[in-house]
């Protein structure tokens, strides 16, 4: 999630810090099994 906000130097700092305190934060690691999609510009 930190990844769609923050990029490069910012994301590896933040990374830094988020393992250096585990007590502090829950990560949750999700690997999706189906993408559901739509075209918006099927809609009429």
């Amino acid at each position: 999630m930190a990844g769609r906000c923050l990029s490069g130097e910012a994301l590896d700092g933040f990374a830094t810090y988020a393992e250096a305190e585990p007590a502090d934060h829950v990560v949750v690691r999700m690997r999706p099994e189906h993408w559901l999609s739509a075209d918006p510009g099927a809609v009429g």
